[in-house]
């Protein structure tokens, strides 16, 4: 997840994914504004009007490993999930009226979609995207949001 720097784009600019987001322990997140940039969601305070996340990142300090918590405002993190989440979020969340029953109709679904040429130029999600995260996410997007990414713009447009 930390090297796949498409996939944290594609996060970052699916505002429609950040506001589902229910911060729980685990939760990996991306922060650009800070000295780390992937951390683990360890803490949640909700005692003010926006949550804060006690927030764990690895950092190399004087060739050092060290863990250090920051508390860092949920409006200033970028929520990475998981595959796990995300087939969560598409049984959850109907589209169209459909939402897969259980993980045998997600997997058919999702596995029908890979091969349908949605993608902008008409390609294939299969071989447009370069790891099961991005492939995971898009399928979300365009199931719930009608939704496809757009590598050259790096943004999501409307299908």
């Amino acid at each position: 997840m930390k090297n796949d720097t498409i996939y944290i784009k594609m996060c970052e600019r699916a505002d429609e994914i950040q506001d589902l987001w229910k911060p729980e322990f685990g939760d990996f997140v991306y922060y650009s504004q800070g000295d780390f940039d992937i951390g683990i969601v360890l803490d949640i305070d909700n005692s003010g009007r926006e949550p804060k996340l006690g927030i764990a990142a690895f950092r190399i300090v004087f060739n050092e490993k060290q863990t250090e918590v920051d508390w860092v405002y949920k409006s200033r993190l970028i929520w990475l999930p998981t595959q796990y989440q995300l087939e969560k979020i598409r049984l959850e969340y109907p589209s169209g009226g459909y939402a897969p029953q259980d993980l045998e109709d997600l997997h058919l679904e999702f596995h029908s979609w890979c091969y349908k040429p949605v993608c902008p130029g008409k390609w294939q999600p299969i071989k447009y995207f370069t790891s099961m995260l991005q492939l995971k996410f898009a399928y979300v997007m365009y199931k719930l949001f009608d939704k496809v990414w757009n590598k050259a713009e790096v943004k999501w447009q409307s299908s």
